[in-house]
């Protein structure tokens, strides 16, 4: 990483060592480092080369991509999210075509840019603060888990990290803008990322006209989009708990996010923290508030045995506040809205690993025992982080809607029965027709365009003839709701569930008759 040992050893984090402890630490941290990026890059390349089934979300992009321009603008404008990586996408289509080993390789690309850029922001610091920021950042799994989805968070994470990256290190002013801009139209927590940095750059800029006015328009740039959609569009239907999206309060939200940054802590810290904190009374915020104050407290106790050098000050004030305000902002807004996921807490990984890694590394400064201790305590999460993240890449290994094999049997049924009524059940109140595009789109790619399946709301199932077909995707309890409809309406069927990660998701529901 740029580094030969001479460096290492000369560098502020180990001339106080013995000669034979810089050595092996120095091994240690570098042979982990190298290890955590191979592993992450190969984790996300495990599945580029399989065409399973896209699942219902990656459809969304993939049908509105087929689609001319305007009109994938008019399907995305009544989605949730801002357009840049559905224009992208759509590029990428038209170049490439939809077929899935191509569509996800545009994911791919942006995670291993997001290597890159991380690498690049990494070799801006001494050691070892520069390969904690590597080793902690193979231990999350959303990296390597969105390189291959058709969706909007690889791009996200990608554009999340050279914004910080840039923001940082200050080496390119209008770079950092169009950063912040693509950043902020490709999904709303990034519009939140790139406020944040927006604002400081504005007010580190206040005497330099040309720069406040560009981060003006910068921001006015981001906000039409979700200003047009509040105004013009349906977003304000989808407030106040009225979206999917569910929260159970502000530590529900700050797990999300440990899940996504930290999935170890998130997984056996809190488990840890209310056993251990079960004997203090109150409720469980006064005991994060306490858990904070034992922190600060520490960090009080060993501020005069830290050394902090001046080229880390900035950078750790910076990911810290880009750490937090991504944190508190959607925070605030679950209280009315609920908007928090883990996924779309993708964006807080590079400031919030940055963080830890120059807090990691000024601990480890100048003291034999403190730098063993902090390379042992990274060593060993990134050994223990392993295993949550393959267990959740498992589910890759096939398709969670696995609608293509679906439609591959409903295609074969239909052929059996020439008379056979076809449908797709249609969620909401009303007909739409991106899902129609959706439930349609591979019977089109196994060459039956001929076969363009109706919608049908589970309420009438009354109306159903003696032959028909339902290919149907929901959740589990919507599909057992349509059942129960289907049993009060005397209608006799049978259901064929596709291989796939979620079993009930997707089925396709047949009369017995032939």
């Amino acid at each position: 990483f740029g580094m030969n040992t001479r460096t290492i050893m000369q560098s502020t984090g180990f001339t106080a060592l013995p000669d034979q402890w810089r050595s092996y630490v120095t091994l240690t941290i570098k042979s982990v480092a190298v290890s955590s990026v191979v592993i992450t890059l190969f984790a996300a390349s495990m599945n580029l080369l399989s065409s399973y089934s896209y699942w219902w979300d990656e459809l969304y992009t993939i049908t509105a991509s087929r689609e001319s321009f305007m009109t994938m603008l008019r399907y995305v404008f009544g989605d949730v999210h801002p357009p840049f990586y559905n224009i992208l996408m759509w590029v990428w289509v038209r170049l490439f075509g939809d077929a899935e080993f191509f569509a996800r390789a545009f994911s791919w690309l942006a995670v291993s840019g997001s290597i890159f850029a991380i690498i690049m922001l990494a070799r801006t610091f001494q050691p070892p603060i520069r390969y904690f920021i590597l080793i902690i950042y193979g231990c999350t799994w959303t990296v390597p888990y969105y390189a291959q989805e058709v969706r909007s968070y690889a791009l996200l994470l990608f554009l999340s990290c050279i914004t910080l990256y840039l923001f940082i290190t200050r080496r390119n002013f209008w770079g950092l803008i169009a950063s912040t801009i693509a950043l902020g139209l490709t999904h709303f927590f990034g519009t939140v990322m790139a406020g944040l940095v927006l604002l400081w750059v504005f007010i580190d800029n206040i005497r330099d006209v040309k720069k406040t006015c560009a981060s003006v328009a910068a921001a006015f740039v981001i906000v039409l989009w979700p200003l047009a959609m509040i105004i013009f569009g349906n977003a304000t239907s989808r407030t106040g708990g009225s979206f999917w999206i569910t929260s159970d309060g502000p530590l529900d939200t700050i797990s999300k996010a440990m899940q996504a940054a930290f999935p170890l802590l998130e997984r056996d810290f809190w488990s840890w923290f209310w056993t251990i904190s079960s004997f203090v009374p109150g409720p469980r915020l006064f005991k994060i508030v306490l858990l904070l104050g034992v922190i600060a407290a520490t960090a009080r106790i060993l501020k005069p045995r830290l050394v902090l050098s001046t080229s880390d000050q900035a950078p750790l004030i910076k990911s810290l506040y880009l750490t937090l305000g991504i944190l508190t902002i959607p925070l605030l807004i679950d209280l009315h809205t609920p908007i928090s996921t883990t996924r779309n807490f993708i964006v807080v990984i590079p400031p919030a690993i940055t963080m830890t890694g120059i807090v990691l590394g000024i601990i480890a400064r100048c003291s034999v025992f403190r730098s063993g201790m902090m390379t042992a305590l990274v060593c060993y999460y990134f050994a223990a982080s392993q295993p949550i993240m393959w267990a959740q890449l498992q589910a890759k290994w096939r398709p969670h809607q696995n609608w293509k094999e679906a439609s591959r049997f409903a295609i074969d049924h239909i052929n059996e029965n020439s008379d056979i009524n076809v449908y797709y059940l249609q969620r909401g109140e009303k007909v739409s027709s991106w899902m129609q595009m959706n439930h349609n789109y591979y019977l089109n790619v196994l060459g039956h365009p001929e076969i363009n399946l109706a919608p049908l709301f589970a309420d009438d199932v009354d109306s159903l003839t003696a032959h028909w077909l339902i290919l149907a995707g929901h959740s589990e309890k919507e599909m057992h709701a349509l059942f129960n409809r289907l049993e009060e309406a005397r209608k006799t069927y049978s259901v064929y569930y596709p291989r796939q990660s979620w079993r009930e998701s997707v089925a396709v529901i047949y009369s017995d008759e032939k």
